[in-house]
């Protein structure tokens, strides 16, 4: 009876199952996108009651950090379509809600308290408690890069792919450097003496012509 209903459920839950990765992180994008519409329609007074409703909480929970919100919706929906990573959701989503705490962060650090509103004052006061002012922007500042990076899933510095064509032939130029000199000279001599005889070779066909 239990494993029936823990089929059901496991049935019930894999609705989206068959749909193809990309299409899941497409959707996804498109929901982030209209989230960051909605955050600027209601800044400008579009949003209808519920818009007005939303940028009250927000601008209380952000102030003046407010379009940190649309701008983290936006580059979380960006890094969605162009990933080529297929699993990469859960590190986006952490990416996008660093980028907004270390954002209102570093305004309450830089222009006073409660510029990034009710969640950069939480984040910002700990850190002037515990460190100077310039130790709190290179911490916020760090975490900022931190979550950029893991929004758009880039790293700092990309080391170059080695081909197995490219692989091969430094393996061979890596074998031939190692080779002695006394084989260098066996095989040029080899070489040299294959030619001669094939110019023999013609020459010897062209008389008997």
């Amino acid at each position: 009876m239990q494993e029936a209903e823990g089929q059901k459920r496991k049935a019930a839950s894999a609705w989206h199952a068959d749909l193809h990765p990309e299409t899941k992180k497409s959707v996804l994008a498109v929901f982030f996108f209209i989230v960051a519409a909605l955050f600027v329609l209601s800044y400008i007074g579009k949003g209808g009651s519920a818009g007005g409703y939303l940028f009250r909480m927000f601008d209380w929970l952000l102030g003046r950090g407010y379009f940190f919100a649309p701008l983290a919706s936006v580059l979380v929906g960006f890094s969605l379509l162009f990933s080529e990573k297929r699993k990469i959701l859960g590190a986006t989503l952490l990416g996008g809600t660093l980028f907004l705490i270390s954002s209102l962060t570093l305004l309450d650090i830089i222009f006073g308290i409660r510029t990034g509103g009710i969640i950069g004052f939480l984040t910002s006061a700990p850190l002037l408690k515990l460190f100077d002012s310039l130790a709190s922007l290179i911490i916020s500042g760090g975490a900022f890069a931190v979550s950029v990076l893991l929004m758009l899933n880039v790293p700092i510095w990309r080391k170059k792919e080695v081909t197995g064509k490219e692989e091969e032939m430094e393996q061979t130029v890596a074998d031939k450097a190692e080779m002695p000199a006394h084989t260098i000279l066996n095989q040029i001599g080899n070489a040299l003496a294959s030619a001669i005889e094939k110019r023999e070779g013609n020459s010897n066909t062209a008389v008997s012509a």
